[in-house]
């Protein structure tokens, strides 16, 4: 499996999280804010930055979790463990 996610962080950006998906034909759609999949990776970056005392940068975050061929688009927890740590 491959999982290919892409953080960006912009600390002078406004205060929002924004998170895409791209498929496999490179077509790229933004998910809805109360999306449960953007939910649930959220509530994970959360978690692993508190469990380390941390919290997520004032500004933007922008996602981009690209899908795989075999296994499709990469779990909730995967995504939030790659916002954290791109935070951290």
């Amino acid at each position: 499996m491959s999982v290919q996610i892409n953080v960006q962080l912009d600390e002078s950006g406004p205060a929002r999280m924004r998170l895409c998906q791209r498929d496999r034909l490179g077509q790229v759609l933004e998910l809805e804010r109360r999306d449960p999949y953007v939910t649930a990776c959220e509530e994970e970056a959360w978690a692993r930055l508190l469990d380390q005392g941390r919290r997520l940068p004032c500004g933007s975050v922008d996602v981009v979790v690209a899908e795989d061929a075999v296994s499709g688009y990469p779990a909730s927890e995967v995504v939030g463990r790659a916002i954290a740590a791109r935070a951290a």
